[in-house]
């Protein structure tokens, strides 16, 4: 009886000091040049491997950037171009697949106006095929996003000027990356569609939030593809404001629960701009209440970035003007984003402005959270990871 108590008395002293050791790693630098490093994206593997990509401005030239660590962010590799053109390769996504793939996508003007590139890797990033151009349209395409569902078929998404003014278009790759289906426009309104964030859930549903100014500011707007692709739905309307500027919405979708999908944006309404948060439990069909404000101060709080950990807990980062400059901040939620949620903590700490943060969670929950930032006198790409 006294060997198991001292037993369980060990365990729970080594449980207890595995518990007192989660917590944030220093800020690490991700990169070291002379130019500047804009718009990290960020994904990971079933592996623990973390990826990031970003778009380098050296010698008046944009190219995009990857750097992998293939153990959850201890070691990183060398750097590597991935866009290697005359063009300005520019605002770089990632997505990764189940079977050690990485694709990439960036608005490249080596055509002369701004297309969508692309670039994949079948064996987790140690060689890359050449560079495919993705979209063929008479306007300029920007800003894609990516996501690869568990058929491995890759979808991106993208805004347009095409049609005169700016729309949302999106195409797909039912092989992996092989061959790519004919850009479609999914999005018809008077105003301007733009900054389009895609996921897909477990059952290959695709969903897309977009901000459009049609009703005279800037709303997030949801549409979802109950058939990979093919078919869209109507659309909706998610964020209810008539006076503020809702802007660059991010969603995430559950994956024990896969009808269960969460978005964020940055919302003018309050006066100063304030993260939001609203959630759809029924796969996007409806969305719940009004939207809830996670943050309450008096700077400006912008670029919210979302993701879920295998238990679905919602973790949200931002940069926020409140300690006088921009800095990274993070809040989490343990009931799907309901109430209660985390009090806001400030990750980054320097004399340089902090922005544009993105945020992967890896299998074992560890979160990585990468943004640019110019404490060194130029925007370069820092890191900072949570160890459970």
């Amino acid at each position: 009886m006294k060997r198991r108590a001292l037993i369980v008395l060990a365990l729970g002293l080594l449980f207890s000091t595995q518990a007192a050791r989660a917590d944030w790693t220093p800020v690490r630098r991700i990169n070291y040049t002379n130019g500047h490093s804009y718009y990290p994206a960020a994904a990971v593997n079933s592996s623990n491997g973390v990826y990031i990509v970003w778009e380098e401005n050296i010698v008046d030239n944009a190219e995009v950037y990857l750097r992998r660590s293939p153990d959850g962010g201890a070691t990183w590799s060398a750097i590597m171009n991935l866009s290697a053109n005359a063009g300005a390769s520019m605002q770089p996504a990632i997505a990764v697949g189940s079977n050690g793939s990485v694709h990439v996508a960036w608005e490249d003007t080596a055509p002369g106006d701004k297309e969508i590139y692309y670039r994949r890797s079948t064996d987790y990033g140690d060689t890359w095929d050449p560079a495919k151009r993705i979209s063929l349209t008479g306007g300029s395409s920007e800003d894609p996003s990516m996501a690869v569902d568990s058929q491995g078929t890759v979808h991106i998404a993208w805004y347009d000027d095409t049609p005169g003014n700016w729309e949302i278009y999106y195409a797909r790759s039912t092989d992996g990356g092989d061959s790519w289906s004919r850009a479609r426009r999914i999005s018809w309104t008077l105003g301007r569609s733009m900054n389009p964030t895609v996921a897909v859930d477990p059952g290959s549903n695709i969903h897309i939030v977009w901000h459009d100014n049609t009703s005279g500011n800037m709303e997030v707007l949801y549409k979802k593809s109950p058939d990979g692709g093919l078919s869209w739905n109507a659309g909706m309307r998610i964020s209810s404001n008539l006076s503020g500027v809702s802007q660059c919405p991010h969603l995430a979708i559950e994956s024990k629960n896969p009808t269960h999908i969460h978005v964020v944006w940055y919302d003018e309404t309050p006066g100063n701009p304030e993260i939001y948060w609203r959630e759809s439990t029924d796969g996007g069909t409806t969305w719940r209440g009004q939207p809830v404000r996670l943050t309450m101060n008096e700077g400006n709080s912008y670029w919210p970035a979302i993701a879920l950990d295998t238990s679905d807990t919602v973790h949200v980062v931002w940069h926020d003007t409140r300690p006088g400059d921009a800095e990274i901040y993070y809040k989490r939620s343990s009931a799907g984003g309901g109430v209660p949620w985390s009090a806001d903590r400030r990750l980054s700490w320097n004399s340089g402005v902090s922005i544009m943060p993105t945020i992967a969670i890896d299998s074992s929950d560890s979160i990585h959270v990468f943004w640019h930032d110019f404490a060194a006198g130029n925007a370069q790409i820092y890191y900072k990871k949570y160890v459970y």
